[in-house]
């Protein structure tokens, strides 16, 4: 009896009294009888199926497709393009400004406002923007509060007379 074994990237047929090495998919034979199974590049010999916008990268036993592009970049008559995230709906939130960038984005919240960009919530902290605070109000800084002045009642930030 033969102790002759298939080669990495192959399976063994059966068959009566006798047997075959066949390779994976991905590998083509070498050698007869079969020596080995050398990668097929599916990239150079276009088997793959990868988009206009994505170049095929072989790898062992296979392929795989990546974008041609970086993000935040299109591919557009066949080069990439920077993509303008502010025509985008919804990028950054409505009380904030959407500033495109080369590949990116960034969203900046509006006066008076606090955040991300993509969340933006009313300064309610008058030691970090003290103009919050209503023309007849003053701002006790340790306290971080707009407070009305004498004539007038409200909540610092909207102060009206008695």
């Amino acid at each position: 009896m033969s102790s002759y074994r298939c080669p990495e990237n192959s399976v063994c047929v059966n068959l009566p009294g006798t047997y075959f090495c066949n390779c994976t998919e991905g590998f083509a034979p070498k050698g007869l009888p079969l020596e080995k199974c050398a990668d097929i590049n599916e990239c150079e010999m276009n088997l793959h199926n990868c988009g206009p916008s994505q170049m095929c990268q072989n790898t062992v036993g296979g392929f795989k497709c990546v974008d041609r592009c970086s993000e935040g970049y299109e591919y557009v008559d066949g080069e990439c393009v920077d993509i303008d995230e502010c025509r985008l709906e919804n990028v950054c939130d409505r009380r904030a400004e959407c500033i495109n960038t080369p590949g990116a984005y960034e969203c900046k919240c509006d006066s008076g406002l606090t955040g991300d960009g993509k969340h933006c919530t009313p300064i309610t902290d008058c030691s970090q923007q003290e103009d919050i605070c209503d023309r007849h109000a003053f701002c006790i800084k340790s306290l971080k509060l707009c407070i009305c002045q004498t004539g007038y009642v409200g909540d610092g930030i909207t102060c009206n007379g008695k």
